[in-house]
């Protein structure tokens, strides 16, 4: 027993000289800091942005170096093209000014080679690390394709318009993303406020083409325009601005005057037919249409409402809803919806639509999209959408205006017409439809766009080395960031959708705006049509709903879930067969304890 408390107190001096080692290890700790955060003090703050800062210096040797070698490949090339006496052409046809031309390339390869142009590399590098962390393409740093990039730069922009560092900077951002992401986008603020005035902009409300002598043809009246209110018609053609000639204008000076202040008039003179007419209207907030819809009588079982979208952007939404309603008083029995040449737009404004077509009781997504290195994301609706991507503030908000896709379907039988220029989220729009089996496709392939864009505001603000960053400019960079996937079918990106029914438009229909378009000319809207007479407009659409997957074979999620379960139990009846097991042995193990530590002890005792 005696040796059992000197061993105790062994194990006491033990826990002292522990105690003392952990004293002295704070202590040089203490010390430590203390000296680390004296030599902050002296020197600063760190960098706390130490890899865009290294890109930054890094992406600045390889722009230099790249402006003097772009400069000698530009150089060697004019030569080239002026040895050879070639003539270039315009998109039009028309022959170009070599001289003027040589003398901008050469006006560049000076600059390039003067070393003037400054830059913001730091903001070069932000845009780099966004496209390293969510571009879903091949990446390259701004580093690795400086000799593209600078090529595209030199030969596409007039640099000496570039009279400041941030023009310079832009520039170069909008260089590397023609080099590495053909679908990116990047504005200014002052171009993204432009961009958005495009849908609600102050002006007379109507939409035009321009013709081919340089004059505009009124495509369509917005409803409830001042345009309207004069009395313009589809088809007029607009030849004069405030006694101005519109074709000397030419096209952007004169959308400009046409538009302007709110509540002051402008002057139009439109020539329709043989007569020349001159109207006075105001300018006054307008919201630019992307649905048009009429009542086509063409087929022998009923109206059928025709439904054009030429693009999917906020106010979509609220002007298909309006249409339809206006068709469903009309009587329709059918449509048939037009995106043929729709480029697409945003996700929001066509899961939207899609919502609103389509019942409540469905058991596919409307849509599943695949980021980089991140598990797969469904939206099985506007509202699952809206969840997910806003704040609970501004999800009330944005729920309101889809309101009306709650709790509403379209029952008539749906023709889709798509053709090459249907891209992105209007194939998204093709694709969903078939994939519920709602609607039959005519036309032609589609484009083939299965990618989206991701919008970043390039923003940033720190100090270092006594100097303050600010990237609080608004800028707004669009980056190619997700794949589109239908409900069931698959990613379309580079392949498109291949119709139902393939039907092509004659080589003269092809040259005429669809807007222009006339019925006996449109083969694809009178398949359309054709298609519509074969239906029975008393059947609804099919499309799968969850007590159709119940009447089926069992579902996915059900296995799963038995899965778990399963799991579930084999842990827990593990548990409790380790839990039996160690109380068997508890005794056993404590004896064999006992007797090793009184055989320890009996060796203390050996002589």
């Amino acid at each position: 027993m005696g040796k059992r408390r000197n061993a105790v107190g062994d194990m006491g001096d033990v826990m002292k000289n522990r105690a003392k080692r952990i004293s002295v290890f704070f202590l040089l700790l203490c010390l430590v800091c203390s000296f680390v955060f004296s030599v902050t003090a002296e020197t600063g703050p760190a960098d706390p942005h130490p890899t865009i800062s290294a890109n930054a210096e890094e992406i600045t040797v390889a722009l230099e170096r790249a402006f003097a070698d772009t400069a000698t490949t530009l150089e060697n090339e004019v030569a080239k093209l002026r040895e050879s006496g070639e003539i270039w052409q315009d998109s039009l046809g028309n022959p170009v000014d070599m001289e003027k031309l040589f003398a901008t390339f050469e006006t560049n390869i000076s600059i390039l080679k003067n070393g003037n142009l400054t830059f913001d590399a730091y903001k070069l590098a932000l845009v780099e690390s966004f496209y390293r962390g969510v571009f879903i393409g091949e990446y390259a740093s701004f580093s690795g394709a400086a000799s593209s990039l600078v090529y595209h730069f030199a030969s596409s922009y007039y640099l000496d318009k570039l009279t400041t560092e941030a023009l310079v900077t832009d520039t170069l951002i909008r260089s590397y993303q023609a080099t590495v992401d053909k679908y990116g986008s990047y504005y200014t603020e002052e171009e993204w406020n432009a961009q958005e005035e495009e849908v609600n902009y102050v002006g007379i409300g109507i939409s035009v083409l321009v013709t081919d002598d340089g004059y505009a043809e009124v495509i369509q009246v917005f409803k409830d325009s001042s345009a309207e209110e004069a009395g313009v018609l589809p088809g007029d053609i607009i030849v004069g601005v405030n006694s101005e000639d519109f074709a000397t204008l030419g096209y952007n000076d004169a959308i400009d005057l046409i538009r302007g202040e709110e509540g002051t008039t402008v002057s139009i003179t439109l020539r329709r037919g043989d007569k020349i007419i001159t109207l006075e209207m105001e300018r006054r907030q307008t919201t630019s249409y992307s649905v048009t819809y009429e009542v086509l009588n063409e087929a022998e079982n009923g109206k059928t409402g025709f439904i054009r979208i030429s693009s999917f952007n906020e106010t979509t939404f609220t002007q298909f809803c309006e249409a339809v309603e206006a068709l469903e008083e009309e009587g329709v029995v059918s449509y048939i919806f037009d995106v043929r040449s729709n480029t697409g737009g945003s996700l929001e404004s066509v899961l939207g639509v899609l919502d609103y077509i389509l019942p409540d009781d469905t058991a596919l997504p409307l849509v599943r999209l695949a980021y980089k290195d991140q598990t797969p994301i469904e939206y099985d609706s506007i509202d699952d959408y809206l969840y997910q991507n806003y704040s609970k503030a501004q999800y009330n908000v944005k729920k309101v205006v889809y309101e009306k896709a709650q709790n509403h379907k379209i029952t008539q039988p749906i023709a889709v017409l798509c053709n090459g220029g249907t891209a992105s989220a209007a194939e998204l729009f093709v694709s969903c439809l078939r994939d519920f089996d709602y609607a039959k496709v005519i036309g032609e392939t589609t484009y083939g766009k299965g990618v989206g864009q991701q919008g970043y505001r390039i923003t940033d603000y720190y100090e270092y080395n006594q100097q303050t960053y600010y990237f609080l400019d608004g800028s707004l960079l669009f980056l190619t960031a997700f794949y589109y996937a239908p409900p069931t079918s698959s990613n379309y990106d580079g392949v498109g959708i291949v119709p139902d029914q393939t039907v092509a438009l004659s080589d003269e229909a092809k040259g005429i705006n669809l807007f222009r378009l006339e019925y006996s000319k449109d083969s694809q809207l009178q398949a359309a049509v054709a298609y519509i007479e074969t239906v029975d407009v008393t059947t609804q659409p099919p499309h799968q709903t969850p007590s159709d997957v119940e009447e089926g074979a069992p579902s996915t999620l059900l296995f799963i879930l038995l899965g778990v379960l399963v799991l579930m139990l084999l842990l827990v009846l593990t548990l409790l067969f380790l839990f039996m097991k160690k109380g068997r042995q508890a005794p056993k193990d404590r004896f064999f304890s006992e007797s090793a530590a009184s055989k320890r002890d009996s060796d203390l005792f050996r002589p």
